[in-house]
């Protein structure tokens, strides 16, 4: 679990575009401002909340209905957004403001009906103990924005608190990420290919196509051996796998076979060539 600060602000105020986008400014902190969670007190001041690295980290985040069970990251959010918070930010008074697009109609309706007036920032902050006490937040790392519909707004005395968010990977988290090293392996093994085989391919007058995958660059070598007959009998993935193995385990016998048939073949075209030769200079001289 990742433990996340929230802190609750109305928004300040908001606008409906002509392409039915609502921009509006978000409030992420305040400075010099007491933050009563359940087990403590942070307050942070504004050398450390108007921190350029700090406010960085929240440009570009998304913005969720509600605080999102999970820590969000560049793999799921897009099952949670609604909008995206901007680059663009001032400071007013102790107040960090942030641009920000919401981009879903339901919610939108619900900002403009007064149905939706708060949102809050997730965030992680870096703090120090104070002889007071209270925690001076020193760096913020956001993770998102929410809006908070009626039943999730704050009430007296609610306005921090702490979410514990699950970090695993979501099933469709994990599907991309095993997407992704299934890709990065199979780039790793065309190049293992291509850079072995090349030469070998380009002997046999083979065209080179860089855009095969792993398991064309193999058919591709294979067919500088075997007969396309033999190739076209290896229709699915099973066989030329089992068929790929099997050559690798015994490619120098296979090899070495092949060029002593084509040293034969050449010995025989020589031996047809001269005899061709012989008989055209006796049907010449007679």
């Amino acid at each position: 679990m990742i433990p996340l600060n929230s802190d609750s602000y109305l928004i300040p105020n908001y606008e409906l575009t002509k392409d039915d986008y609502l921009n509006c400014w978000a409030v992420l902190g305040v400075a010099n401002q007491n933050l009563k969670y359940p087990d403590r007190i942070e307050y942070t001041i504004p050398e450390h909340l108007f921190n350029e690295d700090s406010i960085t980290t929240a440009m570009g985040k998304p913005i969720c209905r509600t605080h999102p069970p999970r820590a969000l990251n560049a793999h799921n959010r897009q099952k949670y957004a609604i909008g995206s918070l901007l680059q663009e930010y001032s400071q007013d008074g102790d107040k960090l403001v942030m641009a920000a697009q919401i981009w879903h109609p339901p919610t939108i309706q619900e900002i403009l009906q007064g149905k939706i007036k708060y949102t809050s920032a997730g965030y992680q902050p870096i703090k120090q103990l104070n002889e007071d006490g209270r925690y001076l937040q020193i760096f913020k790392e956001y993770n998102h924005l929410a809006v908070l519909p009626e039943d999730y707004a704050p009430r007296a005395g609610e306005q921090s608190r702490i979410l514990n968010l699950d970090d695993s990977a979501e099933p469709e988290e994990l599907n991309m990420q095993q997407n992704n090293q299934q890709t990065n392996e199979n780039i790793g093994e065309r190049v293992e290919l291509w850079s072995e085989w090349r030469p070998f391919i380009i002997a046999n007058n083979k065209t080179i196509d860089f855009n095969l995958d792993s398991r064309g660059i193999k058919k591709l070598i294979l067919s500088c051996i075997y007969p396309e007959k033999t190739l076209r009998s290896l229709n699915n993935d099973s066989l030329l796998d089992g068929f790929w193995i099997n050559f690798e385990l015994n490619k120098d016998s296979i090899l070495d076979t092949r060029q002593e048939e084509q040293e034969y073949s050449q010995n025989q075209d020589s031996k047809t060539s001269a005899y061709d030769a012989y008989v055209a200079k006796i049907t010449g001289k007679k």
